[in-house]
């Protein structure tokens, strides 16, 4: 007998992420992405952060929209149904500290955490990809493009 991986409808891949879009949308003012310093990720999602944030953008309600891959997202196989996160007005924010980006951290509006990943620049592959990774206090930081999947 062999093991064959789980198929889903794209229907199905879309009503997991509406969920998401929820969750996040629950608590003003909304979810928000907490950027922090490059070599400073915890092992596991479970450890809080051992460092402040040096960015935060805060996202709109609602957050984001479902549908198809867009076509940045280039992944193989391509996802049924992507979550992705408004940029429109663009999501800026602000820099509290200089330093290096490396990683950030997806919290709702009542600051649980529910998602860790890099960060990298427009066209990396990254997860949340943003405009520059060397960011310097006072000034803004912006998210190019933002997704789930």
């Amino acid at each position: 007998m062999s093991a064959e991986a789980p198929e889903i409808s794209a229907d199905l891949a879309a009503a997991r992420l509406v969920g998401l879009l929820d969750l996040f949308d629950q608590h003003p003012p909304g979810a928000a992405w907490l950027f922090y310093p490059a070599g400073t990720r915890p092992a596991t999602i479970a450890t809080p952060p051992a460092v402040d944030h040096v960015a935060a953008v805060q996202l709109h309600i609602p957050c984001g929209t479902i549908g198809p891959a867009p076509g940045w997202l280039t992944l193989t196989p391509e996802p049924l149904a992507v979550l992705e996160f408004s940029s429109s007005p663009p999501l800026e924010g602000a820099v509290l500290e200089s330093a290096t980006l490396g990683w950030c951290r997806l919290v709702d509006g009542a600051g649980e955490e529910h998602l860790r990943c890099n960060v990298g620049l427009a066209g990396s592959g990254a997860l949340v990809q943003v405009d520059k990774l060397d960011v310097y206090a006072g000034g803004l930081l912006r998210i190019v493009h933002a997704a789930l999947y």
